[in-house]
């Protein structure tokens, strides 16, 4: 359950666990060949869904790998990438060293003067944010008037608590704080100020247990999308919820 329009907060050292969570990120190239297809697949679809423009200026939040930025240089725009751990950024950095303007900073409070971004992506980034609501403000405050944000998180996820070795208390599996459906993260970003335009399920949960991102890699990518979104319109089981909001003027 989401505290929407809230800014309370309970996760005190939520930057010490990221920063040092900065260190175990895996490098794109050593994932298991079945999961790295599926990353690949998705990364595409949002960055397309996104309609970049040559020369936008785009956030890319909780850049972890860089590997959504890698990705994004195709479409000839400004990616600026961001994280909280000074270690993953360096470690993205040099994974990627033809992607500049790499930062360190805190999605509650990015060190960006307002409405100088085209478009924003939080990718697989909501469902490990204490405070959805303020990190969806935060994010459209440095987006320009009529700007996008393309986010994407886990579809119904179901999140499992497990038992700290180190301070026994319970804790989500993969630090995941949130599990989102569509009505939810719409109504959130509805608080946050945003209009969603368009609602996207990627990664059909049997077409993935039968290993088709792999087999169809170098598919073209408008086939392995048509397939994936026919398949979850017969059998409704998207691994990921993806929407594009837009930022619009309030006076």
């Amino acid at each position: 359950m989401i505290e929407s329009g809230s800014t309370k907060r309970y996760l005190n050292d939520y930057k010490s666990h990221y920063i040092a969570d900065a260190e175990a990120i895996v490098d794109p190239a050593h994932l298991n060949p079945h999961w790295r297809a599926s990353e690949l697949r998705r990364i595409q679809f949002l960055l397309r869904k996104l309609e970049l423009k040559s020369g936008y200026k785009v956030l890319d939040v909780g850049c972890g790998s860089g590997w959504l930025s890698h990705q994004a240089l195709k479409y000839n725009v400004n990616i600026v990438p961001i994280d909280i751990g000074l270690s993953g950024v360096k470690s993205a950095r040099d994974r990627y060293p033809h992607v500049r303007h790499f930062h360190v900073g805190d999605l509650y409070e990015l060190p960006f003067l307002d409405a100088v971004f085209d478009s924003l992506v939080l990718s697989e980034v909501l469902e490990h944010i204490e405070n959805v609501f303020d990190a969806l403000k935060e994010s459209s405050r440095v987006i320009k008037e009529g700007g996008h944000l393309m986010i994407s998180v886990p579809y119904r996820e179901n999140i499992i608590q497990h038992l700290c070795v180190h301070c026994n208390q319970l804790t989500p599996g993969n630090a995941h704080l949130h599990s989102f459906d569509s009505e939810t993260l719409v109504k959130t970003c509805k608080e946050a100020g945003l209009v969603v335009d368009k609602i996207y399920f990627i990664g059909n949960k049997f077409l993935e247990t039968i290993g088709f991102p792999l087999f169809s890699v170098r598919w073209p990518h408008r086939v392995w999308s048509g397939i994936d979104e026919m398949a979850s319109k017969i059998l409704h089981k998207p691994s990921f919820l993806a929407v594009r909001a837009r930022k619009i003027d309030c006076d």
